[in-house]
């Protein structure tokens, strides 16, 4: 992801770098040492996840994942840490996160879905269900 990252923004890369987020220009200064040889290793090896991806689901229409290391972040400028919906975009699959409740200082947490690919409307129902059985769409 990195590695697509630093080619997408190469203009504003090198641009508006000043203009950048903090968080983004640290992960562009990585991002920039990835040789393509590391790229095209991690792309065989979506590849062959992505095969093996029936196997994960086996009879299940949709995993129960955690959505996020914790509460949603108090500030504002910034959606939180989007570790746990790497995978499943890389393998593309289509996932939702459901409200869940609260954490210790009061704010929202989630749970994520992800369901199997192609099946994007299956998994909104699925999680139209888990936010009614939770109680977090009233």
């Amino acid at each position: 992801m990195n590695y697509e990252m630093a080619r997408n923004l190469a203009w504003e890369r090198t641009a508006h770098w000043d203009l950048l987020a903090p968080r983004t220009t640290e992960t562009l200064r990585e991002a920039v040492t990835i040789s393509a040889e590391a790229y095209d290793q991690a792309r065989r090896a979506t590849a062959a996840a992505r095969e093996r991806v029936p196997e994960l689901f086996g009879e299940f229409e949709a995993l129960l994942v955690p959505a996020a290391p914790g509460e949603a972040p108090a500030r504002l400028d910034m959606t939180g840490d989007p570790l746990f919906n790497r995978t499943w975009t890389l393998l593309h699959l289509p996932c939702v996160t459901v409200p869940a409740g609260r954490g210790p200082a009061g704010l929202p947490i989630g749970i994520q879905l992800v369901g199997r690919l192609g099946d994007d409307a299956r998994l909104l129902a699925i999680a139209r269900f888990a936010e009614q059985a939770l109680g977090a769409g009233a």
